[in-house]
């Protein structure tokens, strides 16, 4: 019988990381009081965070993310602010993505991490004149993937951004 060498560990190592990746569930904040936060909204700004990992490189850029968003939102009626309007809107509503690709290595696998929160201005109950900027809904996933597996990444978010149309719409029936 032949003994498995480090490098066979780390192999089959890595290849379960990436199944156990590809699985991994959504972890969402998408509860009634949550939703209901999103009520009598007339729009968001939408913001995705500088990258400062392998997402450029993988082609994710920024601004291919931030019209992914922006395009779902509009095709669903949910009004995109401009930056000059989100100022003046009551709460200043934001709807705010980051995703991080980092690779570790020589290995062409990705720990992929996407985060998808709405942030507004609350009021704290015990001294209402505070105002804070809070994420009051939010859904995030995480995984491995391999370079072959990068573009569903940007699918991923999309699901995300279905997530948060489908909590608007409920929080705003159309009259």
């Amino acid at each position: 019988m032949r003994a498995v060498t480090w490098v066979g560990r780390r192999w089959w190592i890595a290849v379960l990381v990436l199944v156990a990746g590809l699985v991994s569930p959504t972890s969402a904040t998408d509860l009634p009081e949550g939703r209901e936060t999103l009520a009598g909204l007339t729009g968001v700004y939408v913001s995705v965070q500088e990258m400062k990992g392998d997402e450029e490189r993988i082609g994710l850029a920024l601004s291919t993310l931030q019209t992914d968003v922006e395009v779902k939102l509009r095709q669903a009626g949910i009004r995109v602010l401009a930056k000059t309007e989100w100022g003046v809107a009551p709460g200043a509503p934001q709807l705010h993505l980051r995703v991080v690709a980092v690779r570790r290595g020589e290995w062409p696998v990705y720990a992929v991490s996407i985060f998808l929160g709405f942030y507004q201005d609350v009021l704290l109950a015990r001294k209402p004149t505070m105002a804070l900027r809070a994420p009051t809904w939010m859904t995030s996933s995480h995984g491995i993937l391999g370079t072959e597996g990068l573009p569903l990444t940007r699918e991923k978010v999309r699901d995300h951004v279905d997530e948060f149309i489908n909590a608007y719409l409920a929080a705003n029936p159309k009259r």
